[in-house]
């Protein structure tokens, strides 16, 4: 049995771009170090395959002609392999020189020339024949190039790209309230995040009544407890006095000034600090 070489050339796109390209798909195809195929392919023509099948070089052509090298095949003699044409032509040749007349047919006649079809001389159908082992890339074998001369792969063998209509899977329906892999709660099954807009509205809303809740329960608790008594203590300076004030209404005023300012700060730091933890949980979780 004839067996082959595979090399590749060059890349399709023999530019710097187009070579980084070829090597870093060759890697990822073949689990190979991006490094070395990068070496490989701006140096220039190397083998990939040594002595290996027609079918199995034909078949590791095709997937690097996919991947944007030009390669070729050759024998030991530094030919290519025989196309369909000529392997047909020589099968022709051979059942011509058959002596028919020689051949006893199954009824026991013999000496009758009959037409005898391509088809008696193939396999019976059915019977089950071991697949070559496929061959996968190996990087020491990338490494052993040979000169010799280069014959180019047919046109023929190089894969066409698929045609027809894409089929688009339909897209899952989730819950409203979900798990993703990520760790991320996706609300609304994740459509949150195609509507910007509302997304981002949303997320200031409700970062607005987050840290409005806290801050209108310590301004109630202040007013209540603190101010209130206070302005009680004012009027009862203003219009009943007692004979030994211990301090006026004006002092009072004063106190109630500075309690309401200070209600002010606490607030407002209250408002940002946990409406600011709300809107980052928010846009952190959806």
């Amino acid at each position: 049995m004839t067996v082959f070489d595979v090399y590749v050339e060059r890349a399709r796109d023999d530019s710097a771009e187009g070579r980084g390209l070829l090597a870093q798909r060759v890697a990822q195809r073949f689990g190979l170090d991006p490094a070395s195929v990068t070496g490989l392919v701006s140096a220039g023509r190397f083998r990939v395959k040594s002595r290996v099948a027609d079918d199995i070089a034909r078949r590791l052509g095709a997937e690097l002609q996919a991947l944007g090298a030009v390669v070729s095949i050759v024998d030991a003699e530094g030919q290519p392999p025989p196309t369909a044409d000529e392997m047909g032509m020589s099968l022709k040749i051979r059942l011509d020189a058959v002596d028919v007349s020689a051949l006893v047919a199954l009824d026991g006649s013999a000496g009758e020339k009959r037409e005898v079809a391509a088809a008696a001389f193939q396999p019976p159908a059915g019977e089950g024949f071991p697949e070559e082992e496929v061959v996968e890339l190996a990087e020491p074998e990338m490494l052993d190039a040979r000169p010799m001369s280069v014959a180019p792969m047919p046109a023929a063998e190089a894969p066409l790209p698929p045609t027809g209509p894409l089929s688009v899977a339909p897209r899952p329906r989730t819950p409203l309230l979900a798990q993703t892999t990520g760790g991320h709660i996706a609300v609304l099954g994740g459509r949150l995040r195609d509507k910007p807009v509302l997304h981002a509205a949303l997320g200031v809303v409700l970062a607005l009544v987050v840290g409005f809740i806290p801050a209108c329960l310590y301004a109630g608790h202040v007013r209540t407890h603190e101010i209130r008594p206070l302005r009680h203590e004012e009027v009862v300076l203003l219009h009943r006095p007692p004979a030994v004030p211990t301090r006026t209404a004006v002092e009072v005023r004063a106190d109630i000034t500075s309690i309401k300012w200070r209600e002010f700060f606490v607030c407002a730091g209250m408002w940002l600090v946990i409406g600011g933890a709300g809107a980052w949980s928010y846009f952190r979780l959806t």
